[in-house]
C-alpha cells in the first residue's frame, strides 16, 4: 500500500480523483493512482526510509538468483521513473540484483553490503556513437519492486541497431560509489507481418533456454569435473523475459571487456580459425562427456531444443526454378570450370533436403552453437595492434540444435575460412578433434569410444552439406555495405518474401568468387559433393 498511499498523502486537495467519476468517465479505477509525484523529495523521505526498514528488519527477502530482473511498466517521463529502455511504446525496468550482499567487493558482480535501494543519482552519459539516441532517468521508490534488489538501474540508450540495444549504465550508489554496468539487450521483433513469416518466439526462446538451462549444466559439469580451462566462452547471462509477443534477453557487453568483432569483409586468417575450431573442441565435448556419464541429463536438455532450421522450412518457402548458387555457377563458367558447374547444379537439388539430414538420435549428435559466421564470434587480443590473439566468445545461439558437430564445423570453416588457409584443411580438422579428445579425457570420458576419428570424417561427408548450403548468402551479407543488409521487419511489412533479403545481386564478383569459389572446389576434392 505503501507508493499508493503516500502518494494521496502528498496530493493537493484538488488531484484527490472521485471514483464514482474516474468509473462514469470510462476510465479504469487504476488511474487514480498513476498520476506522478509533484515532489520527489517528499515522496522518497517518506518512502525509501520505510523499504530500508524493511530490508534491515529482514521483511523483505534479498534475492537469491543472479542477475538481471526486467519489471514491465506502462509510459514513463523523464522524470520519477527507474524503467530502463524504450521498446517502441513499451518501458522495461532493469534490476539488477547481487547474490553476494554479505561480502563487500569492487566488481559490477559484488556491490557490496550496503548498496541496496538502488543508484541516489543516474549521471547523464553522452554517446559519441551517430544516430545516438538518450534517456536519463532518476530512480524514485515508486518504482521498486516487490522485492528490492541491490541495484535498481535507471539508464539510457546509447546506441540501438536492429533487434539489439546497447545499454550503458552509469550512477551513483547509496554508499557514494560509482557503479557501471554495460549491457547488450536483445528484443524479439514486433513487427505482426513478420512474426507470421517467422518464428520470431521459437528463436527467442530456444536461445534463452540455452542461457537459462543448458549453459548452467554445462558449467556445473566442468566444476565437478575439477577443470581449471573451462569452456566459458559465452557472455554473462543476466537476464530474460517472455510475454505475450515480446522476447528480451539481457546479456553482458563484450566490448567493454577487451572483445571485438573480425571484420567481416575478408576471411579469417590461420590464427583466428584454429582459436576458434579449438573452442569448438571443447564444446562439442561437454556433449560427449555428458551424453557418456549423465545420459538422461544430456536426453532432457538437447530434447528441448527447437530444431530452428526444420521449423524454417514452413515458413520460408523455395522459390520455384531458383537456384542458390547461380552467382557460383556464372563465376565457374566464366573460369571454364565445367565439372563445378555440374556439380554445384546437383548440389542445389540436394540442399533443398537438407534439414531433412539432422538427425537427434545419432549417437554422435550434440548440442550445436548453430550460427556460426563471422558476427557471433568476438576476439580478444593481447596487444593493442591485436596481433596477438587471446581469446574468442561465442554469440548468438538462437538456432542451437542437436545435431553432428560438422554443422558448425563445416558452417564456420566454408564460410570464414581464407583461400590460402584451404590446403591446410586436414591440419584444421585435426587442430579441432586434437582439441576434443583432450578435453573429453580431462572431464573423464574416452574420445575413441565417443567420437572415433574415422566416425568425423564419415560425418564430414554426411553433413558438410549444411555449410555449402550456407555459403552464397552468408558470403552475400559479409560482403554487403552495412546499409544494404536488410532489416527483415521492413522486408515484411513491404509485402515481400523473406527470401528477398538474401536474394540481391552481388557488388563485387571477383571478392565474391574469391570466398567461394575455393570451398566448393574443396568440397568437391574432399567428396564432400
Amino acid at each position: 500500500m505503501l507508493p499508493a498511499i503516500i502518494k494521496v498523502c502528498l496530493w493537493d486537495k484538488d488531484e484527490v480523483n472521485d471514483l464514482a467519476e474516474v468509473a462514469e468517465s470510462g476510465r479504469q479505477i487504476a488511474a487514480s493512482f498513476t498520476k506522478e509525484v509533484k515532489s520527489i523529495e517528499e515522496f522518497g523521505k517518506r518512502t525509501l526510509p520505510i523499504i530500508k526498514l524493511a530490508i534491515d528488519k529482514g521483511f523483505i527477502k534479498r534475492p537469491t538468483g543472479e542477475g538481471l530482473k526486467i519489471y514491465k511498466g506502462g509510459t514513463s517521463s523523464s522524470r520519477g521513473s527507474s524503467r530502463a529502455f524504450c521498446r517502441d511504446s513499451c518501458w522495461y525496468g532493469i534490476v539488477a540484483e547481487s547474490t553476494r550482499a554479505g561480502r563487500s567487493g569492487e566488481s559490477p558482480e559484488d556491490p557490496g553490503p550496503n548498496a541496496v535501494c538502488g543508484f541516489a543519482t543516474v549521471q547523464r552519459q553522452v554517446s559519441s556513437e551517430p544516430n545516438a539516441e538518450s534517456r536519463s532517468t532518476s530512480v524514485v521508490p515508486e518504482a521498486l519492486p516487490e522485492e528490492p534488489p541491490d541495484f535498481v538501474v535507471a539508464q539510457r540508450l546509447s546506441r540501438k541497431t536492429g533487434d539489439v540495444t546497447f545499454v550503458e549504465v552509469r550512477g551513483t550508489a547509496n554508499t557514494n560509489e560509482e557503479k557501471s554496468y554495460d549491457f547488450v539487450i536483445k528484443c524479439g521483433k514486433k513487427s505482426s507481418q513478420l512474426r507470421d513469416m517467422m518464428p520470431i518466439r521459437n528463436v527467442f526462446e530456444n536461445e534463452i533456454y540455452f542461457y537459462n538451462e543448458i549453459l548452467p549444466v554445462f558449467k556445473e559439469f566442468q566444476a565437478e569435473k575439477g577443470i581449471t580451462d573451462p569452456f566459458d566462452n559465452t557472455p554473462k547471462c543476466y537476464d530474460s523475459i517472455i510475454e505475450e509477443e515480446m522476447e528480451v534477453l539481457i546479456l553482458g557487453n563484450m566490448k567493454t571487456s577487451g572483445y571485438c568483432l573480425h571484420n567481416r569483409l575478408h576471411p579469417m586468417n590461420k590464427e583466428h580459425i584454429r582459436k576458434v575450431i579449438k573452442v569448438y573442441g571443447k564444446f562439442h565435448a561437454i556433449s560427449f562427456a555428458l551424453r557418456d556419464q549423465k545420459p538422461e541429463v544430456f536426453k532432457k536438455l538437447g530434447g528441448k531444443l527447437t530444431d530452428i532450421m526444420k521449423l524454417m522450412t514452413k515458413y520460408i518457402k523455395p522459390i520455384e526454378g531458383a537456384n542458390n548458387y547461380q552467382d557460383i555457377i556464372k563465376i565457374a563458367k566464366e573460369k571454364k570450370e565445367d565439372d563445378v558447374v555440374t556439380k554445384l547444379n546437383i548440389l542445389n537439388e540436394r540442399a533443398k533436403r537438407n534439414n531433412e539430414l539432422t538427425d537427434p538420435s545419432d549417437p554422435y549428435a550434440v548440442i550445436l552453437h548453430g550460427d556460426c559466421w563471422n558476427n557471433n564470434f568476438m576476439f580478444k587480443y593481447a596487444d593493442s595492434n591485436k596481433t596477438k590473439l587471446s581469446d574468442v566468445c561465442f554469440l548468438d545461439f538462437q538456432i542451437s540444435r542437436l545435431a553432428s558437430p560438422v554443422y558448425d564445423l563445416s558452417y564456420f570453416l566454408f564460410t570464414c575460412l581464407s583461400e590460402d588457409d584451404i590446403p591446410n584443411f586436414d591440419e584444421i580438422v585435426n587442430v579441432y578433434y586434437e582439441s576434443l579428445s583432450e578435453f573429453l579425457r580431462k572431464l573423464g570420458s574416452d574420445p575413441d569410444k565417443m567420437f572415433p576419428f574415422e566416425e568425423l570424417q564419415k560425418q564430414w561427408k554426411r553433413f558438410s552439406l549444411f555449410g555449402l548450403t550456407m555459403l552464397p548468402a552468408i558470403i552475400k551479407i559479409c560482403l554487403s555495405d552495412s546499409d544494404e543488409v536488410n532489416d527483415l521487419a521492413e522486408v515484411a511489412e513491404s509485402g515481400r518474401q523473406i527470401t528477398d533479403a538474401f536474394t540481391k545481386a552481388v557488388k563485387s564478383t571477383e571478392e565474391f568468387g574469391k570466398r567461394t569459389l575455393p570451398i566448393i572446389k574443396l568440397a568437391i576434392n574432399k567428396g564432400f559433393m
